[in-house]
């Protein structure tokens, strides 16, 4: 029988770095077992996660926290769970060739951004409400889940079950992955599990490129992002107050 995962602590493996008001560093987990990372991200309210480059390290209070260099040689499992009203941001530093999260489970997310564009694997997301997910894998498979906008870059047939209210479109180009090469994006051709009549499905559709968000938009977001990432936390009140704006101009905050 294999041995178990080793829990290591956080700043001994490769982790995200967080600002906001209301992050809790012993959410943060990691484990490790032979080349697999396993890194969790559970317990955010109000919350930036991303991934810095390695230059951007800081000394900075413990609610903007700054680990060790971002590795892509790892395989990576990536486990988000329990997120509210927040932003992670996990795209890659650069336009790799090789994707750096192997797989990733979501599980309870609301009024969130959720930026995961690189996969080289599954992508199985649960309870996911009022929130919006940037993701680019090679399978997509959504449970339980309502008014979530998905921007979607899958090699394979989105999957749903038990949902309502799922609205899909290309990822934008801006988190487009070369990891993906030549591979046709099939976002709009989604399998309702439990719609199993001939007509369409109504709990899913794909956005007009009216319904989608405008190119100066993510551009403005990017931006933003950029800022965030470039802080380390110095004012976690501003950042905090930039990860509701953000929210809010993509429609995915706690008012709707």
């Amino acid at each position: 029988m294999a041995a178990p995962p080793v829990s290591r602590p956080i700043a001994d493996v490769e982790q995200p770095y967080l600002q906001g008001h209301e992050f809790n560093p012993e959410a943060m987990t990691a484990e490790s077992e032979n080349d697999q990372t396993i890194l969790t991200i559970s317990s955010l309210r109000g919350t930036y996660a991303s991934m810095l480059e390695p230059s951007q390290q800081s000394s900075s209070p413990s609610e903007n926290i700054v680990l060790s260099p971002y590795q892509y040689t790892a395989s990576r499992t990536c486990v988000i769970s329990d997120v509210s009203e927040s932003i992670v941001n996990l795209n890659p530093l650069s336009n790799i060739a090789q994707p750096d999260i192997s797989s990733l489970t979501i599980t309870s997310a609301k009024s969130s951004l959720l930026i995961i564009p690189s996969i080289g694997g599954p992508a199985h997301v649960t309870g996911v409400r009022d929130s919006m997910m940037i993701i680019g894998c090679r399978q997509f498979r959504m449970h339980d889940s309502h008014n979530v906008a998905v921007y979607l870059q899958c090699m394979s047939r989105p999957i749903i079950e038990d949902c309502t209210g799922i609205r899909f479109a290309p990822i934008p180009v801006q988190f487009a992955r070369a990891s993906f090469g030549e591979a046709k994006n099939m976002f709009d051709q989604v399998d309702d599990f439990k719609w199993l009549r001939a007509e369409h499905s109504p709990n899913w559709n794909v956005m007009s490129v009216n319904e989608q968000i405008r190119d100066d938009v993510w551009n403005t977001v990017l931006e933003s992002i950029d800022q965030l990432d470039t802080s380390h936390g110095d004012e976690p009140t501003k950042a905090a107050a930039t990860v509701k704006g953000m929210l809010g101009v993509l429609g995915c905050d706690s008012s709707r």
